[in-house]
């Protein structure tokens, strides 16, 4: 197989990739109020870039307080990288907008072990074990021949 053709699968496989995640974000957006319903949407309809330049999934605040929710989605396994990428985008939350208190949530397919471990040991060392959830997902489609 030449080269040329090797790059196009590449850019073909890597825009699959991108649907897919697009499509997650949009499934939660479009269910956010049954999802989250003690949570607003605040970016409105678009990733909120950061001061320092970073783009931030889905911003949110809680309907009842002041205090803004960071959501990161990852199509696949979660990774260390995801984890830290989520409390690096919390900390430029709070000091976008001066708040005290930003909490993060991290949805991904699965949580592999080493990030559930790092996890829990932060959860330990936090005030409010809340400030950081994850949620895994799945993701099905079913196709029957009529």
């Amino acid at each position: 197989m030449d080269e040329i053709k090797k790059e196009e699968i590449a850019e073909e496989y890597k825009n699959v990739e991108v649907v897919k995640e697009a499509y997650l974000e949009e499934l939660i957006r479009e269910n956010f109020e049954k999802l989250f319903p003690e949570l607003e949407i605040v970016d409105e309809g678009k990733h909120y870039r950061t001061k320092k330049g970073s783009f931030i999934d889905i911003l949110a605040k809680e309907k009842d307080k002041n205090c803004y929710v960071v959501i990161e989605l990852k199509r696949d396994r979660s990774s260390l990288e995801a984890l830290v990428q989520l409390l690096d985008y919390m900390n430029q939350v709070k000091d976008d907008f001066k708040a005290k208190k930003v909490r993060g949530i991290l949805i991904c397919s699965k949580l592999d072990e080493r990030t559930r471990s790092a996890l829990n040991s932060i959860k330990t060392k936090i005030k409010d074990s809340e400030d950081i959830s994850v949620f895994e997902f799945d993701l099905k489609l079913d196709l029957r021949k009529v």
